[in-house]
C-alpha cells in the first residue's frame, strides 16, 4: 500500500467511500485535521458502545439499522 491509498482507506473510514462522500458532502475536499478529528468521534462513539449492556444492544441495533433503511431505499 502505498501513501494515496493509505490516506484514501484513512477517508474512507472517516467520511465513506468517495462515492458516499459526494453524494452526501458533495466536492468538499476534507482536511487532515477534520479526518482525524472525525475517527476521534467514532473511536469515542465505539467506546460509549461497549458501555451499553448486552440486552439493550438489540434495540439500539435495530433502531440504527431502521434509520439506515430510510437512507439506502
Amino acid at each position: 500500500m502505498n501513501k494515496d491509498q493509505f490516506i484514501e482507506e484513512v477517508f474512507k473510514i472517516a467520511f465513506g467511500s468517495k462515492r458516499f462522500r459526494q453524494e452526501h458532502y458533495g466536492n468538499r475536499n476534507f482536511s487532515y485535521s477534520e479526518v482525524i478529528k472525525q475517527l476521534k468521534e467514532h473511536s469515542e462513539d465505539s467506546l460509549k458502545w461497549c458501555c451499553i449492556p448486552d440486552e439493550d444492544q438489540k434495540e439500539f441495533q435495530d433502531a440504527f439499522y431502521e434509520e439506515c433503511e430510510k437512507w439506502i431505499f
